[in-house]
């Protein structure tokens, strides 16, 4: 991408933030983000205002503050890697945050749509895991519900012949 797509890139997410730019900060996203395209730098973008994982320090939603080029960067690449995977048919488990296996376990918070109670354990699924499905069904993260309820409703019509 170039660099008068990085500043405006960069312009209009310091305005959906509300937040003040600075030449540092420009030269930053300049520097990170100069050499992946368009579309790459606004699908990470549209990934990062997916994500719904609460931050330990803020306890907000991750997607809700702006991101940092290093971050788009890293998506970025964590997607393309997922693609990869996808392709060989392969999923390969980031590893973050206690992944096994694409599942992350759980001892609070909502698991399968419950709230835990204390002393309970579950499991939900990895970011991971979702951007490799994104990849094998070729969709943001965002159209992923659809895209996953489109094809149970297919394997239920299927089932019913």
């Amino acid at each position: 991408m170039n660099v008068a797509l990085v500043e405006k890139v960069y312009v209009r997410e310091c305005q959906a933030h509300a937040r003040k730019m600075t030449e540092g900060e420009l030269d930053a996203w300049r520097d990170v983000l100069s050499g992946y395209s368009e579309s790459d730098v606004d699908s990470a973008l549209r990934r990062w205002r997916a994500n719904t994982t609460i931050e330990e320090f803020t306890q907000r939603p991750c997607g809700s503050r702006m991101p940092t080029p290093a971050e788009l960067k890293l998506s970025i690449a964590r997607f393309d890697s997922e693609k990869r995977s996808a392709a060989s048919g392969q999923f390969v488990a980031c590893g973050q945050n206690g992944c096994d296996d694409g599942w992350l376990h759980r001892l609070t918070g909502v698991t399968v749509g419950v709230q835990m109670k204390p002393g309970d354990r579950g499991v939900s699924r990895c970011e991971c895991w979702m951007l490799y499905l994104c990849a094998c069904f070729n969709c943001d993260r965002a159209q992923l519900a659809a895209v996953l309820a489109e094809r149970a409703r297919d394997r239920a019509k299927a089932r019913g012949r």
